[in-house]
């Protein structure tokens, strides 16, 4: 089965970044707040908490190379459990680079799997996501049946059955009703790209 290219369209914001140029600018826009009544709660505001990662680059175990041990998507797991828990109007999402930046598709495998067990309303991809493929996320999605909320509103690829994601999501994070979309920055493309033939 023949890959399908990755093409990038220009979106309609255009964001710039001054530190992380190769990542995706913003993980998810928060474009338009549809509703915000409240709801007969005690904890219910207008408060959304965003939880937000990004970079995790395949990471599944602290990487040591600081003082406090921060790092891993297996100490990540559970912390994004306990903001989810604490903060009942949340929103998680992460801004891509969750796999790996080199080929070693076992790994990025896995961290796919670890991605699917947390507790995310959605993941836009960065340019690590293409390294093994462009249809490498879409392929392990479906050979382990594997569910992730990828929001994509200017990639798209040459197969209109096989989307980089979604083009935009509604959420409710209690009271507020939200649209999020990912939008991935052009030049992100600029430090990764694909092997030839994947």
């Amino acid at each position: 089965m023949k890959n399908p290219a990755l093409f990038y369209s220009p979106g309609i914001l255009i964001l710039k970044m001054k530190f992380l140029a190769q990542h995706i600018f913003c993980l998810m826009t928060i474009a338009l707040i549809l509703s915000c009544g409240q709801q007969p709660s005690a904890r219910a505001s207008g408060e959304v908490h965003l939880i937000y990662t990004t970079n995790l680059s395949g990471s599944l175990d602290d990487c040591q190379c600081g003082d406090d041990p921060v790092g891993g998507f297996t100490r990540v797991l559970p912390e994004l459990d306990r903001l989810a828990g604490q903060f009942p109007n949340h929103l998680v999402v992460d801004a891509g680079d969750f796999l790996n930046s080199y080929s070693l598709p076992e790994a990025n495998r896995l961290m796919l799997k670890l991605l699917a067990l947390a507790p995310y309303d959605a993941i836009t991809p960065g340019d690590q996501e293409f390294v093994e493929s462009a249809d490498f996320i879409r392929q392990v999605s479906r050979d382990e049946g594997l569910s992730l909320p990828l929001l994509s509103s200017n990639l798209s690829t040459d197969d209109p059955a096989a989307p980089a994601g979604v083009n935009f999501k509604r959420i409710i994070a209690g009271p507020i009703s939200l649209f999020v979309m990912g939008i991935v920055n052009k030049k992100t493309f600029d430090f990764i790209a694909p092997p030839p033939g994947r």
